[in-house]
């Protein structure tokens, strides 16, 4: 499954009973710094959703590299903070699964734009799994 961008994947499957991620950890959406895995047993998932969220602090980094660098830099140097301005806050109003364990647990992993309908089935297989987990 695709993550934040084209090279910036986060890893989402269902093998043997439990729901794992491997997600990039980066600075800004923008840049990876790491990974962070999450393993649950998938009769512990109570809800599993996609969700729209404003991450702040990226939004504000990005609108300040879209409009601080015109007043203080030359528009040759301005021009590619304005890309990566761009890029930032368009990374910040992106949506994100978002998976809620009966311990009250949450785990979020961020999905691109283009690759909502992909997440959206991989719900709703988490939740049929985790349905009949508990069932059984």
């Amino acid at each position: 499954m695709h993550g934040l961008t084209r090279y910036l994947r986060a890893e989402v499957e269902v093998t043997d009973g439990v729901m794992a991620w491997q997600m990039p950890r980066t600075l800004l959406g923008v840049l990876p710094i790491g990974a962070r895995r999450v393993a649950v047993p998938i009769a512990e998932v109570e809800s599993i959703a996609v969700s729209r969220t404003v991450r702040p602090l990226r939004l504000a980094v990005g609108l300040a590299g879209v409009i601080l660098p015109w007043f203080f830099l030359p528009w040759w140097a301005a021009l590619p903070l304005l890309v990566l301005g761009l890029w930032v806050a368009l990374v910040a109003l992106g949506p994100q699964i978002e998976a809620v364990t009966t311990s009250g647990a949450k785990y979020r992993a961020e999905v691109c734009f283009g690759h909502q309908f992909d997440a959206e089935l991989y719900m709703d297989v988490v939740r049929q799994l985790s349905r009949e987990a508990r069932e059984n």
